[in-house]
């Protein structure tokens, strides 16, 4: 949004984005060492164990040249080119061979982050973070929550102290196959299920209407397309009786959480892919129009 109608980012938030993409670095190589090392018991070749080893301890490695290299080098090893390949999806953070291809910018002093390296980063939202802007002779706020445990005790304090018109929910559809940090015997899309259960069914949050984001469809389809992770999905899905077609494993996840809203408010579900700028605006062009109508029709105006 605040590309579509603010302009971009501020100074401010540009340079903790360099933080967090350096740390997102940092934190997907450390979280591959983990798996490679920890649950797959395999090693790297001997001259990449230094730098293993280094992931390995330190989660939030700073930069120099000679980390670069090590990491570099890590990320060339066979057993890591063939966990990486095999195990992506099924990490965190998905987007390590993105911030991989660009390290050298990354990791340099004048670094300043790109929106495709933007709107790649893994972030928690702590607290509430308010953004508003005006399109079309309407002010539109657009208020982010946290989606963590010790957030969502805050939701309802949130919600009560501001006239809520509509909630927009957002899933990463790549998530099914992803441990909880929170609960490792529960996926990420398993939690995902839950809150919004839990959110679109209690009358401690009142709004007209509920949009649902199931985000990462990019990555989704490249999931269905691969026979090995299509296994997988089937496998996590047991009740799931179509065929390896994108379209069909959409809609079977879509009748998940039709099926668990029993509330009156309308929901609309609408497939993304974050990083497809032009898709988010038609997207939320087609919501905003919604809200403004609901909103007039009950103030007994008529659009």
């Amino acid at each position: 949004m605040k590309l579509l109608y603010l302009h971009g980012f501020e100074d401010f938030e540009i340079e903790n984005y360099k933080k967090i993409i350096v740390k997102n670095l940092s934190n997907g190589l450390h979280e591959l060492m983990v798996l490679i090392t920890d649950d797959m018991n395999l090693s790297v070749s001997d001259e990449n164990k230094e730098g293993m080893e280094m992931f390995l301890e330190n989660p939030s490695l700073g930069f120099d040249e000679d980390v670069v290299e090590m990491a570099k080098n890590l990320w060339s090893d066979s057993v890591v080119v063939k966990v990486w390949k095999g195990n992506r999806y099924a990490m965190h953070y998905s987007h390590l061979d993105f911030y991989m291809e660009h390290i050298d910018r990354i990791t340099a002093e004048d670094y300043v982050p790109e929106f495709d390296e933007i709107i790649r980063l893994r972030q928690y939202t702590i607290g509430a973070s308010t953004t508003s802007f005006y399109v079309d002779k309407n002010w539109f706020t657009l208020i982010d929550v946290g989606g963590q445990t010790p957030e969502r005790s805050k939701w309802t304090a949130i919600v009560q102290d501001r006239d809520v018109h509509c909630m927009l929910y957002f899933v990463a559809l790549d998530d099914y196959n992803v441990k909880s940090a929170e609960d490792p015997s529960m996926t990420n899309f398993d939690v995902s299920l839950q809150v919004w259960k839990e959110v679109t069914t209690s009358e401690l949050f009142p709004h007209e209407s509920t949009v649902l984001f199931l985000n990462k469809v990019d990555l989704f389809e490249n999931q269905i397309k691969d026979k090995k992770l299509f296994k997988a999905f089937k496998r996590r899905f047991k009740k799931y009786d179509g065929g390896q077609n994108v379209e069909e494993a959409l809609e079977f996840l879509k009748g998940k959480f039709a099926a668990t809203s029993k509330g009156d408010n309308e929901i609309i579900m609408h497939a993304t892919c974050a990083i497809d700028t032009n898709q988010v605006e038609v997207v939320w062009n087609n919501v905003r129009k919604s809200i403004v109508q609901k909103r007039s029709m009950a103030a007994g105006m008529y659009v």
